[in-house]
């Protein structure tokens, strides 16, 4: 089995770009509705556009368009480096959420906002679990 996560984005080509840039990761597939990304732990990560969305959702749930730009979700990415990632995802348009620092569980973690809104958590991969492809 394989998991995926999808995030309901504005603007498509910005957000593969976005992606693309934070996660030095090229997507698998994109279409005009959506794209998808192959994360190193087996996980998908999907982007669809908020008008394919509604689309599929139909005329009984709310309008995703209407939240865009408020916190939808929150994507959690154990990483090698988080300062760089945190980095990448500002430097492509992200907005600072939390600077790099401890956390309780005694990793270091930081986070900012994606391109629609959505919490983006980098979380350092502790040192006996670091695959080689985690580093990027």
């Amino acid at each position: 089995m394989t998991s995926g996560i999808v995030l309901y984005v504005d603007d498509l080509a910005l957000s593969v770009a976005f992606y693309h840039e934070v996660l030095q990761l090229a997507p698998r597939w994109t279409e005009a509705g959506g794209a998808v990304f192959d994360l190193p732990d087996g996980t998908n990560l999907g982007l669809r556009t908020e008008v394919s969305a509604l689309e599929q959702l139909g005329d009984e749930l709310p309008d995703p368009r209407h939240a865009n730009g408020t916190p939808r979700g929150e994507l959690r990415l154990d990483v090698i480096g988080v300062p760089a990632f945190l980095a990448r995802a500002l430097d492509f348009g992200g907005r600072p959420l939390a600077a790099p620092a401890i956390g309780l569980d005694g990793r270091l973690s930081a986070s900012a906002l994606d391109l629609d809104g959505h919490a983006v958590v980098f979380l350092e991969l502790a040192p006996e679990a670091k695959p080689s492809w985690f580093a990027r």
